[in-house]
């Protein structure tokens, strides 16, 4: 009897377990269908659907977490399993209607600017390069004719000159490039407002909703091309797919003044053979990785388990396998809403090696009067610092941390950097390098009271006071009488400008 009873008892879980199985898997399929049909009846469009989907995923993630559907010998689950199986990447693929996004890259920017503001340099071997008496000499950029005797960004100047002994280097001129660049966006901003810069020389473009308009999205694109040769004297190339990614790629597989479509029918056969560096975010380092995994092709990480790619690198590898299968579905910014900047930061290459704490604390110093000015601009606070250290053997360093308040003033980076920096150097080798920069930033209009607010109000209108002055006359009007006596530190250039959210 006793056994009996047991058995029944089990029975009954069972049928309960199904149950449960057989709910969370109709919720889970009735969010699909829900969203179609608002597709279907244009109730609206992807952007706005682009929260739901997020919903959606958290509860696949849940449901196959919390049931195991392959141990259930049922065959209603076991059709729906199959049903599963061939419905739950579908959105991406099928239902949604593909977009039609251009990525426009200006080819060797710096070097053509330079080439179309003189005359006189024209067919000429010409780079854009720093001083090497303040040991920053590297190329910076190059014009056609340079990198057609092999002279390549990043190496140093020497390296360069032997390959091209007529190579002709020239200061880079911020203002001009910049110029130049609002040129180019506004050129962009005639065929859609969904204009998404990346960097000063690339755009992405969404032309999903007027490309019909203008002729189709190759027609745009050589009617770019044109009107940026016509009007600037300068080339680009442009890439044409269904996502964000694949118009980069595209943009960079021919060059210059050229156009390549990836469409969803030929990606893989494109993309697929590639080697992993040819996509943006896999450098040196992310690629000693995956070939330790026999990863070498783009095409290789697409036939990686999901697991493996999690252990190793985390939610990052999934999504970058899930942007590889065609399912990326990150929306083009519009120019017409600014987006604050994700982080602000500055570096600076010491003119000689430095040592001991206090030369360390003077460049801290420096780079805080670069950085707070311009949160105080936009009014943001920052949450957290990263240091980032390269000593004289070329090795890098790089902590951050969070901090216990906000903060906009050079005082407290300096000395919440200084902390950073003394709990993991041992001031055993010499500094070559260093970069600060502050990321979590927070709009400076709401923020936690203060138990001291009559100190905080005052120490603001100090240091927006300095700023204007510093704006007014020049910016080392004011500035800590450290900076005049530290011979080692020259004007810092902006290692990585504000980057749009």
């Amino acid at each position: 009897m006793k056994q009996e009873l047991q058995q029944r008892k089990i029975f009954k879980l069972k049928k309960i377990k199904i149950k449960e199985k057989q709910r969370y898997f109709n919720i889970y399929l009735n969010l699909f269908y829900l969203d179609n049909y608002l597709i279907n009846k244009k109730k609206c469009n992807y952007v706005t659907i682009y929260s739901k989907y997020q919903r959606f995923f958290k509860l696949q993630k849940y449901f196959t977490s919390k049931f195991d559907i392959q141990q259930i010998n049922n065959n209603t689950i076991a059709s729906s399993n199959r049903e599963k199986e061939t419905r739950i990447h579908s959105p991406f693929k099928n239902q949604l209607k593909d977009r039609i996004i251009l990525h426009v890259d200006a080819n060797n920017f710096y070097a053509s600017v330079e080439c179309a503001f003189n005359s006189n340099l024209k067919n000429k071997p010409v780079a854009v390069s720093g001083d090497p008496t303040k040991r920053n000499g590297i190329i910076l950029a190059k014009n056609q004719i340079a990198k057609s005797f092999g002279v390549l960004t990043g190496e140093a100047i020497w390296q360069a000159k032997e390959k091209c002994p007529n190579l002709i280097c020239l200061p880079p001129r911020m203002p001009l490039y910049e110029e130049y660049s609002k040129h180019l966006r506004n050129i962009y901003k005639k065929y859609t407002h969904l204009v998404e810069p990346f960097g000063i020389d690339e755009c992405w473009l969404d032309i999903t909703e007027t490309h019909k308009i203008f002729g189709g999205a190759l027609k745009i694109a050589n009617d770019i091309r044109e009107e940026v040769k016509k009007s600037l004297n300068i080339t680009v190339s442009v890439g044409i797919s269904f996502c964000k990614l694949f118009a980069k790629l595209g943009s960079d597989l021919k060059k210059p003044d050229a156009v390549t479509c990836i469409y969803r029918e030929n990606f893989k056969q494109i993309v697929y053979p590639l080697p992993i560096t040819e996509i943006i975010g896999i450098g040196n380092r992310l690629e000693k990785r995956f070939n330790k995994l026999n990863i070498y092709t783009l095409g290789d990480i697409t036939k990686t388990e999901d697991f493996i790619l999690k252990k190793i690198f985390g939610i990052i590898g999934i999504n970058l396998k899930q942007k590889l299968l065609g399912n990326d579905i990150d929306p083009v910014a519009s120019s017409l809403q600014q987006q604050p900047p994700k982080s602000i930061g500055n570096g600076t290459t010491t003119t000689y090696d430095i040592f001991n704490e206090e030369e360390i604390k003077a460049t801290v110093i420096f780079l805080a009067h670069q950085i707070c000015p311009r949160l105080r601009e936009q009014q943001l606070f920052a949450k957290r610092i990263s240091v980032s250290i390269k000593d004289c053997t070329l090795k890098k360093q790089h902590h951050s941390r969070v901090l216990p308040f906000p903060t906009q003033t050079e005082r407290e980076i300096t000395y919440l950097t200084m902390q950073l920096i003394n709990s993991f150097w041992k001031y055993k080798e010499k500094i070559r390098a260093i970069r600060i920069s502050v990321s979590q930033l927070s709009d400076a209009n709401i923020q936690q009271i203060s138990m001291f607010e009559n100190y905080e109000k005052r120490k603001n209108q100090f240091n927006q006071s300095l700023d204007k002055l510093n704006l007014k006359y020049g910016k080392k009007t004011l500035q800590p009488a450290i900076l005049k006596v530290s011979p080692f530190l020259r004007e810092g250039f902006q290692l990585h400008r504000p980057t749009q959210a």
